[in-house]
């Protein structure tokens, strides 16, 4: 791959990611969120992160059968983007298939800001924060082993779970509940 088409398929994600939270903060608007709500979005969000982590660890085997995302959405954004050639087309249609669990929570802080406008910005910088991951990534991945690789895999693996813990944190926080670490720690 070149790095232009590496450029290409990052705007056309990016693009996505800014129409789709765009979307959730118009949901959000329509919706309104409570603290204790965003709270719970937030604990339901870390939980799932945490599964994922543990699914990219590959701890618990039985753990790779579940996926979040509907199969419509999923087949659909799989069979159009193998009939592309494009990698702009291939990156629009990539930000369909929400299996990243980072990425879903970032939906729902999205759908939290109950505006369409602030929840198209913040998936923008969220996918400009990727970017340079991303590109690297697609980079090195020509450069380096598939032992290698899987490394990486393996300790974002945990990065995910860390945050997991945090999104948990934060909306147990949210929810008033007293059971945040700030909380338990002043105690």
């Amino acid at each position: 791959h070149s790095y232009a088409s590496h450029m290409m398929y990052a705007i056309g994600k990016t693009a996505s990611y800014t129409i789709i939270g765009a979307v959730f903060g118009l949901v959000g608007s329509i919706i309104a969120f409570t603290p204790t709500m965003r709270g719970w979005a937030g604990i339901l969000s870390g939980i799932f992160l945490l599964l994922f982590g543990l699914k990219m660890l590959n701890i618990f085997p039985a753990l790779r059968k579940i996926s979040i995302m509907p199969k419509s959405i999923g087949f659909f954004a799989g069979k159009e983007s193998s009939r592309q050639s494009s990698p702009l087309i291939i990156g629009l249609l990539n930000g369909l298939m929400i299996a990243c669990g980072p990425l879903q929570a970032v939906y729902v802080m999205a759908a939290g800001t109950g505006s369409m406008v602030e929840g198209a910005k913040l998936l923008f910088v969220f996918a400009l924060g990727t970017l340079p991951v991303m590109l690297g990534f697609g980079y090195l991945t020509t450069f380096i082993s598939s032992k290698m690789t899987h490394k990486i895999l393996k300790a974002s693996g945990v990065i995910v779970m860390i945050l997991g813990l945090f999104m948990i944190n934060n909306g147990l926080a949210l929810t008033g509940t007293g059971y945040d670490i700030t909380s338990i720690v002043r105690y």
